[in-house]
């Protein structure tokens, strides 16, 4: 017998931010993720094609990084805890002239993402 895919929590309230500073043009390649973070066959097979989600080494908690968008950038944060998914953070691209590396970025370059 086959488990559903674990249930997306959004504690944080990450949608509201998403809808606030993704680009229009975005959107719907968010409700991708969100829907192929919710395909079964995804966790069956093991394949996320759409984001690329991939398991970030070095924290104590299982983080995962999805990619929204690959040509500006746009990350989606994810934890995994007691069976279910956690929306942690979206991470929007800055210019590089002003970028300030926080956390988050220095472990996922760490993880050649």
């Amino acid at each position: 017998m086959l488990q559903s895919p674990p249930s997306l929590i959004d504690e944080r309230g990450i949608i509201g931010r998403v809808l606030k500073l993704l680009p229009l043009q975005l959107r719907g390649r968010f409700l991708e993720v969100l829907a192929e973070l919710q395909d079964e066959s995804c966790y069956r097979y093991q394949r996320f094609y759409k984001t690329k989600l991939r398991r970030i080494k070095g924290t104590q908690i299982p983080l995962y990084c999805a990619k929204i968008d690959d040509a500006e950038n746009w990350k989606l944060y994810i934890s995994y805890q007691e069976g279910k998914l956690y929306l942690e953070d979206i991470i929007h691209p800055v210019p590089k002239a002003h970028k300030d590396k926080d956390s988050l970025d220095i472990i996922a370059e760490l993880n050649d993402f």
